[in-house]
């Protein structure tokens, strides 16, 4: 197996890991080498992810990583970040092998350091506290293509149809994540929605390619409260809504206030607009949701 260490160190630099974190990563794989016995079972616990379908049983990898944390004195979420940035350089084999370009690899893996920031905003800790979230990278199901990222999975509704295209419920639909990296502008949207189209182009066979997103960012009743010509109200027009569900509480908060979300909403903080925004709209009795969109996207433009 490839030295670790090294792999370790080349990765954060390549992906700009703050200071702090690096430091904190390589205290966690010096933790594991002064103990042999720590070391080689992180290496089986890589070889049972890949090789031994542990993968198809994240629980019990999750499980193997939690009980190695607590004997090497490592942080739970620590750990979580170091076993996927450690399994990274296989999935870069695995890149080279299927022909798939180098920078979507690293696009991918990019969203380890955005889950690193968000444990650290919300926790305080240089990890990750959604260790079953990465996994469709690491299998190759899901992939980082410009600002977006896309799985592909079966539609779950019984029938869509737009100009003269129908999909079907259990017909393949690709779903969009939306990492926290950045503004969500017209021109990176548009980009990412091309870059897809030409990713998946073979098996779309000149088709219309439908993207659907499930998010809070798609509820509709945040046109009432998101400020105006906002890129995030301008990415919800891209959709056609075609599903709503009301929520209880808020439990997406943690994305716009960080470690203040579990906290009475008179003690969030309202540095920005959108918290300020979202302090008002709840504290006046207001719910919040997610949305369920759909797209046509001809490889040039949204249909």
């Amino acid at each position: 197996m490839k030295d670790l260490r090294e792999y370790l160190k080349d990765f954060m630099l390549k992906l700009d890991f703050p200071d702090e974190a690096r430091r904190i990563f390589l205290e966690a794989d010096n933790s594991l080498n002064l103990n042999p016995i720590y070391m080689d079972e992180m290496k089986d616990i890589i070889d049972e992810f890949y090789f031994r379908s542990g993968h198809e049983n994240i629980e019990h990898i999750i499980d193997r990583l939690t009980c190695l944390s607590e004997k090497a004195n490592i942080h739970v979420y620590t750990m979580y970040l170091l076993f996927y940035i450690y399994s990274s350089h296989i999935l870069l084999q695995n890149y080279e092998e299927a022909g798939i370009p180098t920078k979507i690899f690293w696009d991918s893996m990019a969203d380890l350091k955005y889950k690193l920031w968000e444990c650290h905003d919300v926790h305080g800790v240089w990890g990750t506290f959604v260790e079953r979230w990465f996994v469709g990278f690491f299998v190759m199901t899901r992939f980082a293509l410009g600002r977006l990222q896309y799985e592909r999975i079966p539609f779950a509704y019984e029938r869509y149809e737009r100009a003269g295209n129908v999909i079907k419920k259990g017909d393949i639909v690709y779903n969009i994540h939306i990492p926290s990296s950045g503004p969500l502008t017209l021109g990176a949207r548009m980009d990412s929605y091309k870059k897809a189209y030409d990713f998946f182009k073979d098996e779309l066979d000149r088709k219309p390619m439908p993207i659907v997103c499930n998010s809070w960012l798609l509820y509709p009743d945040n046109e009432k409260f998101y400020k105006k010509g906002s890129n995030i109200i301008d990415f919800m027009h891209d959709f056609e809504i075609i599903d709503t569900r009301d929520q209880e509480g808020f439990p997406d908060a943690w994305r716009i206030f960080g470690k203040h979300h579990e906290r009475p909403i008179s003690q969030w903080p309202t540095d920005t607009s959108l918290q300020r925004s979202y302090v008002k709209w709840l504290k006046a009795g207001n719910k919040v949701g997610t949305g369920y969109g759909i797209l046509l996207f001809d490889g040039e433009k949204i249909l």
